[in-house]
């Protein structure tokens, strides 16, 4: 093999590296930004919603231009409109959040549940918030994506951007190598 082969082998890895780096932002983007089956105010303490297609979804914590609500002393529950059964809720595992400037979100639980209606339910929640502010923080439904794709995504970037600078690096000190 020839330098200029060796050469050309290590720049590829270059943009292998961007493209790789590009999926994991994606992955990451569809972890944070499922679509939003349901939002009401936290002050409603319960609302009904539907689901559309079977899967696994997620309660959100969500707050304008204050802090999030300390979530441990209420609890929320998920109905089953039909059968009144009620769902099992897994705590987040990574408990990720994410925010938009002035908008804060948290990620409480997660579930699955089959195409059909619900009722969410808030228990043991304060009838007013600090300062009057029950107008600033909300419970949304959103779809889900597994906690095991925040780990995959981190090694993914990490393999990415080795594979651009050492594709670089490497490209250019060839022919000191070989």
């Amino acid at each position: 093999m020839n330098l200029t082969t060796i050469q050309i082998l290590f720049f590829c890895l270059t943009p292998i590296g961007v493209i790789m780096l590009f999926k994991a932002i994606k992955l990451l983007q569809k972890v944070f930004n499922g679509k939003v089956v349901s939002e009401f105010a936290f002050a409603a303490k319960n609302a009904g919603f539907e689901i559309t297609k079977n899967g696994t979804y997620s309660i959100w914590q969500k707050t304008k231009n204050a802090k999030l609500f300390p979530f441990n002393k209420c609890s929320v529950t998920i109905q089953n409109q039909l059968t009144k059964e009620p769902l099992v809720l897994n705590p987040s595992i990574a408990g990720p959040s994410a925010n938009k400037g002035t908008i804060r979100r948290m990620k409480l639980f997660t579930f699955s549940a089959e195409a059909g209606n619900y009722t969410a339910t808030l228990t043991n929640a304060p009838d007013s918030m600090e300062h009057g502010d029950n107008d600033k923080y909300f419970i949304q439904i959103r779809e889900s994506k597994p906690d095991y794709y925040i780990p995959v995504a981190i090694v993914l970037i990490i393999l990415s951007v080795a594979c651009i600078v050492g594709g670089f690096i490497f490209g250019i000190m060839a022919d000191q190598m070989f």
